[in-house]
């Protein structure tokens, strides 16, 4: 359609981008909003595309709000909250309470460790694009390799990371990448978690956020707390402990009144919900 860019893997109107750089907005920023900009909100009323206010942002937050992926970056929406902010929302609702502890724990020592130890996982966006949809395959957490920065993922200063580079090979966390190529690679899920069995691979989310803690000096009874959640999030990577999706497929196709007619009856939600109940109270 005109104002689209359908050489891109996301759709990027040209004129929005081109008045942005026009605006002294760099490269990476203009392409970004570019492509939020080119799609419809899903909720708008007469009275938003009436609003010609331009220290208001309602009417850009329901253009940005509906269009995000798994990862937001969120601009400051007044001069007293807070600033710039990136915003994970990858995971859907687990069965358990202690899952989603797990995930909440571990995405933000993620962060910190990202943050403290200056690490680089950038992927170009084609390449995240590619790897949503190949996440959404049955079984991928297994079966299926996504996108991941193998290489060049130390960019910060000289004292920041030189005590990370015992984990990994120089060619691996080699300092300065430019983002070229052969910086990513497909791996699996528990390539990426719990690292790559070569000693020249990555070394893995799990184990860069392990040695985080001992960096930070945390206690060692905080970090008898947290290993736990640690550990789920490894199984789960690994595959040893099921995803909810894994788990609710196999409940159903085991269950005595399942007729294997992809019918799921009153009968086995019943029951599938007393069993996440009885998980719970565990």
């Amino acid at each position: 359609p005109p104002g689209f860019d359908s050489g891109s893997s996301q759709p990027i109107d040209p004129v929005i981008k081109q008045r942005l750089l026009e605006g002294d907005m760099d490269e990476s920023l203009a392409t970004h909003f570019a492509s939020i900009l080119s799609r419809d909100p899903l909720i708008m009323t007469e009275a938003d595309m009436n609003k010609d206010n331009t220290s208001n942002t309602k009417l850009f937050e329901l253009l940005y709000g509906f269009t995000w992926h798994a990862v937001k970056f969120k601009p400051p929406t007044s001069d007293n909250g807070p600033g710039w902010c990136v915003e994970l929302r990858t995971m859907e609702s687990q069965l358990t309470d202690r899952a989603n502890a797990a995930f909440a724990i571990f995405t933000y020592l993620l962060t910190r460790a990202i943050t403290t130890l200056h690490l680089n996982f950038y992927l170009p966006i084609d390449k995240v694009g590619e790897s949503m949809d190949i996440a959404k395959d049955r079984d991928a957490v297994r079966q299926s390799k996504m996108w991941f920065r193998r290489r060049g993922w130390l960019s910060g200063p000289t004292h920041a990371v030189r005590p990370v580079r015992s984990m990994c090979k120089e060619n691996v966390c080699s300092k300065g990448s430019d983002g070229k190529s052969g910086d990513f690679g497909l791996m699996t899920a528990n390539e990426i978690f719990n690292g790559e069995s070569d000693d020249n691979g990555f070394p893995g989310l799990i184990p860069i956020v392990r040695y985080y803690l001992d960096y930070s000096k945390m206690p060692l009874a905080e970090q008898e707390r947290v290993a736990p959640y640690l550990d789920f999030i490894s199984q789960r990577a690994s595959g040893e402990a099921p995803t909810p999706a894994t788990w609710m497929r196999e409940f159903v196709r085991s269950h005595k009144d399942y007729k294997h007619d992809s019918y799921v009856s009153e009968s086995i939600c019943y029951d599938m919900m007393q069993e996440i109940v009885g998980m719970n109270e565990e």
